[in-house]
């Protein structure tokens, strides 16, 4: 099993991807022949989590929406995953406080 650090780094790395895919996409929204990046997050045997990168099939427009939700989301998500990573820093301290 996997430390939570792992884990929650993981996914940090993930969302990281689809923010930088979203970026890409808003930046070419007035490329005319511009095919915008999709990301799909797929579960890791290990409990992580991966993010694969993949091009639209047709050049089509980039529907800004789509690509604003996809930010609010993927920076919640950020959020989320930082919680843990947090909290395994916390119980860390607090071993080493018992110790010393």
């Amino acid at each position: 099993m996997n430390s939570i650090f792992s884990i929650a780094t993981g996914a940090l790395r993930a969302f990281g991807i689809k923010q930088k895919s979203t970026a890409t996409n808003i930046a070419n929204i007035n490329t005319g022949d511009y095919k915008p990046l999709d990301v799909n997050m797929q579960e890791t045997q290990n409990g992580g989590v991966k993010a694969y990168v993949t091009r639209s099939g047709d050049a089509c427009r980039v529907d800004i929406a789509k690509e604003m939700v996809d930010m609010l989301v993927t920076a919640d998500s950020f959020k989320a995953n930082t919680e843990p990573i947090k909290a395994e820093d916390e119980m860390f301290k607090s071993l080493i406080d018992i110790k010393v």
